[in-house]
């Protein structure tokens, strides 16, 4: 390949690049002998093209359904999770309540426990005053 270096304002220089390159061209040989050939080539790379559309767009429908599929299953589990805090809310109350009644009611048992050893020990003072 030639590199020329020209000052464009004189007609001559350009004229004189415009009779080098062509005459490096001519010097070459073709790629394409026939016409056809190019034809083909352009033909194969069009095929080619519209394949690798088809393919990005295939990718891309599939991209997203895998998208929707996943907010979906993300919904679904967001609201799963959420029913399952409202259960374990309503469990643990469930909980502090029965836990709480249980504290009554071992008061109560120790009140009445209470009593009843105070009778109990009443009584054999009683006894013992009325023997007396």
């Amino acid at each position: 390949m030639l590199v020329f270096l020209f000052h464009f304002s004189s007609v001559c220089s350009i004229n004189y690049i415009f009779v080098a390159v062509f005459n490096v061209l001519q010097d070459q040989d073709l790629y394409f002998t026939d016409p056809k050939q190019l034809l083909d080539i352009y033909t194969e790379l069009e095929e080619q093209n519209l394949s690798l559309i088809l393919n990005s767009q295939e990718t891309e429908e599939a991209v997203e359904e895998i998208k929707q599929a996943m907010a979906t299953a993300q919904h679904k589990m967001n609201c799963e999770t959420d029913f399952l805090k409202q259960q374990l809310n309503m469990l643990n109350e469930a909980v502090a309540k029965e836990e709480s009644r249980a504290a009554e009611l071992e008061l109560k048992a120790k009140m009445f426990s209470f009593s009843q050893s105070t009778i109990e020990d009443q009584v054999p003072c009683e006894l013992v005053l009325s023997h007396s």
